[in-house]
């Protein structure tokens, strides 16, 4: 599976040894069809030199080291004639052999300023020639009808003026084909084909690009590297770009499908499935016949996506509908993910691909709105319908759109490499001893490589782009979300899944219960690290604590009949766990009041309120014990201007703000009709929404005022530190900024401070969809992204991450 990266280091060959144009001379006759490749100029010394000044080339030298650069500088400065020139680069054992052509005029070469050189008058075979040796420079000269030539091999010059053969028609095209204003390269398709076969373990490509000419105008700029130009190929070429002989091109659309996470993939297009099997067929030597009722006639594109979990194949249907219905002789269905099924796999469509597409395991597939999926596991199709779900796909990132913007609309052949994960599937296809010019590529600034083909009458035209990416990225955000594997428990997931913090590694992982009361703590990988049986659900949220002030943090919570402490290896931290006979009613709150973890945890059940210490028995001192009627939120601890209170809602609408001791501490007489909103501080009052979908406030000397709220439909609210966020139906509002967010069920908005930064998270649990905003109301790139429940958010180190709920027994992380 591997070996299918090598195509797209074509990519990189083809960048790596870009350097120039050829040019319409006498120079020609000179000129060896041999040639690796050959280089065009106007102006050799100066691009030469914008080479070195490139900050892509300064940073990649090692693309450029096999070529005798400083030979040509050299050369080049002596020569300068504003007249263009011609350098043909020819491998040998030794490295490569170049010949640079240009016309002649008095005073070439003129080195009689220079020390520390010899010069030798050399005849051979008749023909005179000059050696010359200045420094690290050995180069053989001659003037030839008009011509100066150079090389730094005397046989391949002795060669190169008694040549005698006529050029080819396919060169003669594609160097008239060059821009004679611009550097240029002509790269002959034979050798870059030996180069490609020879650069990986194992020779077998799923495409080739043998027998012919690429001629390339290059443009270099701050921003961009691109080549535009042809490639010419003879009449009975075999080659893969001759498949596409009166096809008509289709825009790409399989980098909608590629998620972020992709090393790269390649993708060709047609009208007509039937035409293209054609020239398909009679490419090959076997005699497979495709059947009259077939997927493939309901497609205008196919393709492979190269992955980490595994290669998968991909079809772009006309009529999802269709194509359904031509695949139903094989609709078992083996999984369902995320509302998707995925069916068993009989048929090898791959094989009516070939030679464009290579052999592969095709044992499962999945319909994702117009796309047809088959792989090789489940996971790997899994992991392609998640980041799809989740906007995590090439086609939705900023720098994808700006690279393939400065390409054609449509393609016969499009080959895109992911630098950021490219590279790295590089090393497991290469030979070993390229490995370490591989490590030494740096292209972190050019996020995406493009190069494309549109097949036209006898030739295609080609354009190759590597943008840099534009603007900064702000620290601790990156620019899109990156999905990790979902984490799968034994039954259904019944509370949020919890980030929480292990205090030896400072690395993060997960709390998660299920429906048979299974407390799981796992690693972000989904490694199991313990399972423990609690007596019920738990109510509330998984609070870490520091109950010996040693830096070591245990989890806290309740379920109704039981609070627990517990230390990472899920053992009880003594004298908990704490029974109770009578049910909890509320979650566990918990108070730090001068925030050096002399914590106070405070137990409701109905009408009663128990607050206890670290050792798990009444705090002396606390006189609230109980209300007249049920007790309908947690207590909450609120302070403000140095002053500590709590307070206690209840059924009958009396809400008592109490003291640390328990006492009243601001009487407040009016009733209020309490909905699921909590309590929070508001400058020098106390903030809620009561039932009515009215903000209420209590000042400090309990007076209670309401105000309406603008369409307040189910107003949710949420304050914390100095930001207010509501969300009332399908609107958003985080302070002054208003977001209106699609019609669904919304869970109630979540605030996270992390790394110095703000967060706003919500969940819409009718589209399974999370939503994660700045405090400016703007949505954090790549979201919204699969989910079904509320998040938690935390880091670890510079690194943010969340949990959520996604199917009903899998957990979801997301790396932001």
């Amino acid at each position: 599976m591997k070996k299918y990266y090598a195509v797209y280091l074509f990519l990189f060959l083809i960048i790596s040894c870009k350097q120039d144009k050829t040019s319409e001379s006498n120079a020609l006759q000179f000129v060896s069809e041999k040639a690796d490749f050959i280089i065009q100029s106007n102006d050799l010394y100066t691009f030469i030199n914008k080479i070195d000044s490139t900050a892509f080339f300064q940073k990649n030298i090692t693309l450029l080291k096999s070529l005798p650069i400083e030979d040509l500088r050299n050369i080049s400065k002596f020569t300068s004639s504003g007249k263009s020139s011609l350098l043909s680069f020819t491998k040998s054992k030794s490295g490569y052999e170049y010949l640079y052509i240009t016309e002649f005029k008095e005073g070439f070469f003129d080195l009689d300023s220079t020390k520390n050189k010899t010069v030798e008058t050399l005849t051979i075979e008749g023909e005179t020639f000059k050696k010359y040796t200045l420094d690290n420079l050995m180069v053989f000269t001659t003037v030839k009808n008009g011509d100066f030539i150079a090389s730094n091999s005397r046989t391949l010059l002795l060669e190169s003026i008694n040549r005698k053969e006529e050029n080819s028609e396919t060169f003669s095209k594609a160097l008239a084909a060059a821009d004679k204003s611009k550097t240029s390269i002509l790269i002959n398709q034979d050798q870059l084909d030996r180069t490609l076969k020879n650069t990986f373990k194992e020779n077998s490509l799923p495409l080739n690009f043998s027998d012919g000419w690429m001629s390339l105008d290059f443009d270099l700029n701050s921003k961009d590297i691109q080549l535009n130009g042809i490639s010419i190929s003879g009449k009975d070429a075999d080659n893969s770009l001759k498949l596409f002989d009166n096809i008509t091109a289709q825009a790409n659309r399989i980098a909608d499908i590629t998620p972020t996470s992709a090393s790269g993939f390649y993708s060709f297009t047609y009208q007509n499935f039937g035409k293209l099997y054609k020239n398909l067929e009679a490419s090959r030597i076997d005699s497979l016949e495709l059947p009259e009722t077939n997927i493939l006639n309901y497609t205008r594109e196919a393709g492979v996506i190269f992955n980490t979990y595994g290669n998968t194949l991909v079809l772009t249907t006309t009529d999802p509908e269709l194509a359904f219905d031509a695949i139903s002789n094989s609709q078992d269905i083996a999984s369902e993910f995320r509302d998707i099924s995925i069916y068993s796999n009989n048929i090898d469509y791959s094989q009516f691909l070939a030679p464009l597409v290579p052999p592969m395991k095709l044992k499962y597939y999945a319909f994702t709105d117009e796309f047809v999926l088959f792989g090789e596991t489940i996971t790997v199709l899994e992991n392609l319908i998640s980041s799809y779900q989740n906007n995590s796909t090439l086609s939705k990132q900023g720098y994808y759109k700006e690279t393939v913007s400065q390409l054609a609309g449509s393609s016969s052949l499009l080959i895109v490499g992911n630098n950021s994960h490219f590279t790295e599937a590089l090393k497991n296809v290469v030979n070993d001893e390229l490995l370490e010019d591989l490590e030494k590529i740096d292209l972190k600034d050019y996020p995406v490589v493009a190069l494309q083909f549109v097949q036209d009458s006898n030739f295609s035209h080609i354009h190759a782009v590597m943008s840099k990416k534009s603007g900064s990225i702000p620290s601790g955000v990156s620019t899109t979300v990156k999905a990790n594997s979902p984490i799968k428990i034994d039954g259904k997931i019944a509370t949020t899944p919890f980030l929480v913090k292990n205090h030896d590694t400072r690395s993060l992982e997960v709390a998660v219960q299920n429906e048979k009361n299974e407390l799981y703590l796992l690693n972000t990988d989904g490694k199991v690290l313990w399972k423990k049986k609690l007596d019920g659900r738990i109510i509330g949220a998984i609070e870490q604590i520091d109950l010996y002030k040693n830096g070591n943090l245990q989890m806290a919570f309740t379920t109704q009949n039981s609070f627990e402490v517990l230390d990472r290896n899920g053992n009880d931290v003594k004298p908990f766990p704490k029974n109770y006979k009578d049910a909890i009613t509320q979650p566990l709150s918990i108070f730090d009041y001068d925030s050096k973890r002399d914590y106070r945890f405070v137990i409701t059940q109905k009408n009663q309120v128990y607050m206890l210490d670290a050792k798990a028995q009444g705090v002396d001192g606390f006189n609230f014990n109980k209300t007249k009627t049920t007790i309908v939120l947690p207590p909450k601890h609120i302070r403000i201007n140095r002053k500590d209170y709590i307070l206690v809602s209840e059924e009958n609408g009396q809400v008592h703000i109490l003291s640390r001791q328990g006492k009243i501490r601001i009487p407040v007489k009016d009733k209020i009709k309490f909905g699921e909103n909590q309590w929070y501080p508001e400058g020098r009052n106390f903030v809620n929404v009561n039932e009515d979908g009215k903000i209420v406030t209590i000042n400090e000397k309990g007076k209670v005022t309401r105000s309406s709220v603008e369409n307040s439909v189910h107003l949710k609210l949420v304050v914390k530190e100095d930001l207010k966020v509501t969300l009332s139906e399908n609107i958003l509002k985080i302070d002054k900024n208003e977001v209106n967010l699609d019609f669904g069920i919304y869970t109630k908005p979540q605030i996270f401070n992390v790394n110095g930064k703000t967060f706003i998270g919500i969940t819409d649990t009718q589209a399974k969809k999370v939503y994660i905003f700045n405090k400016d109301g703007e949505l954090l790139p790549g979201f919204p992204v699969f989910g079904t429940s509320n998040l938690d958010l935390n880091n670890s180190g510079n690194s943010i991450q969340f949990s959520v709920k996604g199917d009903e027994n899998a957990v979801l992380i997301y790396d932001l």
